[in-house]
């Protein structure tokens, strides 16, 4: 038993040395001034549905509109191959957040903005960043339309 985790050990460890060693193609992709602004910071990403999904950081004491933005994947590939064919992003509106951030403020929570968001099929799940320490996660189920 003791070689058998000891070669599981060396097995893994080579792997992630092997691992360590690829080299990656990394591409700017330009995106447009609306999403590129100095402030805006993307709190994450998501493929689904042929297209590429990024989510603005989304604070409401920040008064800013709440969204995410789309491209298709083809029209990113076809910008890697040729930077003239800039790719279009559609801005998809997230509502209903104040009155989730009303709830939670009834639950003592203070709603500071969505954190992350995983897409499956036409449903999106949002964690939620709250300021208070708590021991509670809170996510939020929506669907595209």
């Amino acid at each position: 038993m003791k070689y058998l985790y000891i070669f599981a050990n060396l097995f893994i460890t080579s792997q992630l040395v092997n691992a360590q060693n690829n080299h990656y193609h990394v591409d700017t992709i330009a995106l447009p001034p609306e999403i590129s602004y100095a402030e805006n910071q993307f709190s994450g990403l998501q493929i689904a549905h042929q297209k590429l999904y990024l989510m603005s950081e989304s604070r409401l004491q920040d008064k800013r509109e709440t969204k995410l933005y789309s491209t298709k994947l083809s029209a990113l590939a076809t910008y890697i191959e040729d930077t003239i064919k800039k790719p279009t992003f559609k801005k998809i509106k997230i509502f209903g957040l104040d009155s989730i951030a009303s709830k939670l403020q009834q639950l003592g929570q203070r709603f500071e903005g969505l954190e992350a968001f995983v897409i499956d099929k036409e449903t999106v799940y949002f964690s939620v960043e709250t300021e208070t320490p708590s021991p509670y996660c809170f996510l939020i189920k929506g669907k595209f339309k």
